[in-house]
């Protein structure tokens, strides 16, 4: 497994570029409560899956480094991570609320319309896989990796819980309505939370482009919808379709 992950210190450099890039688009961001949001996730979250990372990859690189003690430290991360997302979500449980009604009042068309957007969502992410798979023959698909690993540490409710329910609420309450919704500036508030959303997820790496395009599949769903339950309810249903399949 060695050298399926990068260094921490590598990803501590990518964390500080990540985090120049980020705090020059809050400064675009327009509402203290939706900046205030951004500030804290960009903070805690990444803090959470850095401490995590190190543990998988002190894991992957040692292999007598011992699981069970490494398991207990993912577990307490993961537990920290998921106490967060659930707190973001709890707190804009009203945006959810006042979107669904101010846009749409028949949970039918709801449900269709989410439902082809997922759809071309899933469509497109698999031709980015293929496309990434052709150009780059030599890449390793790290993220898919270091989920996979982290899957193996944690008890799986625990882990579909963070990864398949309230991570896409927090993640899509942060991208799409604080960051992609508080930038004046049209497209270009899509493609900023896409990129940002995308270098959240794998860093400087190929599988970059995979994320990107589905975080622009999601930020204009938003866009078009002014819905945010739908990008939430396709962000789930994509977690969830990628962790059983």
């Amino acid at each position: 497994m060695g050298g399926i992950y990068l260094p921490p210190m590598i990803q501590v450099l990518q964390a500080l570029i990540l985090f120049a890039v980020f705090c020059s688009l809050v400064c675009e961001v327009r509402y203290v409560s939706r900046k205030r949001l951004c500030i804290i996730f960009f903070i805690l979250q990444p803090l959470c899956s850095f401490l995590l990372a190190v543990t998988i990859y002190d894991i992957a690189e040692v292999p007598e480094y011992s699981i069970a003690q490494d398991s207990v430290r993912a577990y307490a991360i993961v537990l920290i991570s998921l106490l967060f997302s659930t707190y973001i979500a709890y707190r804009n449980r009203n945006v959810m609320k006042r979107d669904y009604v101010e846009q749409e009042k028949r949970p039918a068309i709801f449900l269709c319309k989410t439902l082809i957007l997922l759809v071309i969502t899933l469509l497109l992410g698999e031709l980015c896989y293929y496309l990434v798979d052709t150009f780059f023959p030599q890449v390793v698909w790290e993220n898919e990796q270091y989920l996979d690993l982290y899957q193996s540490l944690v008890p799986f409710p625990l882990f579909f819980a963070n990864i398949c329910i309230f991570g896409p609420i927090a993640e899509e309450l942060v991208f799409r309505y604080a960051l992609q919704g508080g930038i004046k500036r049209k497209p270009w508030n899509v493609i900023f939370a896409s990129l940002i959303f995308g270098l959240l997820h794998t860093g400087f790496h190929p599988e970059i482009i995979v994320y990107a395009v589905l975080g622009l599949c999601y930020g204009i769903a938003y866009e078009k919808t002014q819905d945010i339950n739908v990008p939430i309810c396709m962000h789930i249903a994509n977690n969830v379709f990628s962790t059983i399949f």
